[in-house]
């Protein structure tokens, strides 16, 4: 797989000086959160049952099609393609770019790509709006191994300089920012303000990428904004602040939730169950690389993922979490909260086109 090249190799040369100063005095600065794991608490290998899959050699690849955006989020893919993790499962990935998570599924659906990358909530979403069996969870990420002294998580609500928030109730009749509507940040915000007695239907969110973001925060536009990484660290950088762990708020049991998924075509992985098999295998062994490289991992960022050196230093998800987790148990809670809120809002809509008939018919009479 042929990855974007966003830095030229003196940036990451730069690149590796800073984070060697860094890893030395890492836990000193509140700008990053997750120290370098050390040998003593390195996480073990993940151990997988035999499935019969064996190695290959590189004349015995099979081209597998991944439609994903570059992003942290989806950063264990890039680690698993320059590891060299596929290719010991004899796959070879033909990457697919796209700029949103409609177009992954479109993708999907055209038969142009047999794995996609989406948002927790997307899948849930998508399993819940499309006809008949069209792909399932694959592969789930999640954010970081989140400390319990930490605020700061793979979500964020980021406070805007000036404003004094400290809880889902200071939200209300004010404005957030976040990437969309159905994103997994955006369901965390309004769980923040019901999870603290109030109503989110009066709380604005204010879809903006991260340019609009960062340009909001500045100018008081918005009072708040529900981030990840690299855009938390980029707002940090000014006098915004770190409200809440929005993990915490959605996923209470856990202090972190499913961030991202690999979701594959049914029809093609019952068909193909080795390479379905070593795709997953592949990216869990990435995700368990990442958690014992921080160094190389922020170094990879700035190759794979449209992150710049500052950004790579000062991000907060090094350490993606994949052992010891049900895919199954977390994306229940995600749906039963998506559900909620769905219900919530067809209520809500319900009420008020009936105070629009009861206006209507006082009129007419």
């Amino acid at each position: 797989m042929k990855r974007p090249q966003n830095m030229p190799l003196a940036g990451l040369t730069s690149l590796f000086v800073i984070l060697a100063l860094i890893a030395t005095a890492c836990g000193n600065g509140s700008s990053t959160d997750t120290a370098a794991t050390t040998t003593s608490d390195a996480p073990s290998a993940i151990a997988f049952e035999d499935s019969g899959i064996s190695t290959t050699t590189a004349q015995q690849f099979e081209v597998v099609s991944v439609a994903a955006r570059n992003s942290i989020e989806t950063s264990p893919l890039w680690i698993a393609d320059s590891r060299g993790l596929f290719a010991k499962y004899g796959i070879e990935i033909k990457y697919l770019p796209v700029s949103d998570e409609g177009a992954v599924v479109g993708s999907m659906i055209s038969d142009e790509a047999r794995i996609g990358m989406l948002s927790a909530t997307a899948v849930v979403e998508g399993l819940r709006s499309l006809p008949g069996d069209l792909f399932e969870p694959l592969v789930y990420v999640s954010g970081t191994d989140i400390r319990a002294d930490s605020g700061r998580g793979a979500m964020s609500l980021v406070a805007a300089s000036g404003k004094t928030i400290s809880s889902g109730c200071d939200l209300v009749g004010q404005s957030v920012a976040v990437r969309g509507f159905v994103t997994t940040p955006a369901i965390a915000v309004r769980e923040m303000v019901r999870n603290d007695g109030c109503d989110p239907g009066e709380v604005t969110l204010v879809a903006s990428n991260a340019e609009q973001t960062l340009n909001r925060l500045a100018q008081g536009e918005v009072a708040a904004a529900a981030t990840l990484d690299p855009l938390t660290a980029q707002a940090l950088r000014s006098s915004n602040s770190v409200i809440a762990n929005l993990d915490a708020e959605l996923c209470p049991g856990y202090g972190v939730c499913p961030l991202s998924l690999a979701v594959v075509d049914i029809d093609w992985a019952t068909n193909n169950p080795e390479l379905a098999d070593g795709f997953r295998r592949a990216m869990h062994e990435a995700i368990s690389w990442i958690r014992v490289n921080e160094i190389d991992y922020r170094a990879e960022l700035v190759q794979c993922c449209s992150v710049d050196v500052n950004d790579a230093t000062e991000t907060a998800i090094p350490n993606f979490v994949g052992v010891g987790r049900s895919l199954d148990s977390d994306m229940a809670r995600l749906q039963d909260v998506v559900s909620a809120q769905l219900e919530a809002r067809r209520a809500s809509n319900d009420a008020d086109a009936q105070d629009d008939v009861t206006t209507d018919t006082e009129a007419d009479s």
